[in-house]
């Protein structure tokens, strides 16, 4: 089911659609979201889990933060350019 979901949006953002970077954005921050409690119910020590749940949440709020460039919405809201025949 969510790797469905996170197919139409991957479909979507191919295709340049706002929504899909709109719904990306929500679950990027909703993974982060979900991430961060893990940092405070492992263990107290550092460790390679402690490592990889860093660099998830990193690297998903890059990603959310890369979709709300300028540069990336304005190429998310232009209209299509439509292919003219040879």
């Amino acid at each position: 089911m969510i790797g469905a979901a996170w197919y139409c949006v991957g479909w979507g953002l191919l295709r340049l659609k706002d929504w899909a970077r709109v719904t990306a954005m929500i679950f990027l921050a909703l993974g982060a979201a979900w991430a961060i409690p893990m940092i405070f119910l492992r263990e107290p020590h550092f460790g390679w889990r402690m490592l990889a749940v860093g660099l998830e949440i990193g690297l998903r709020s890059a990603a959310a933060v890369y979709l709300l460039l300028p540069s990336v919405i304005e190429m998310f809201e232009r209209p299509p350019r439509l292919k003219s025949a040879p």
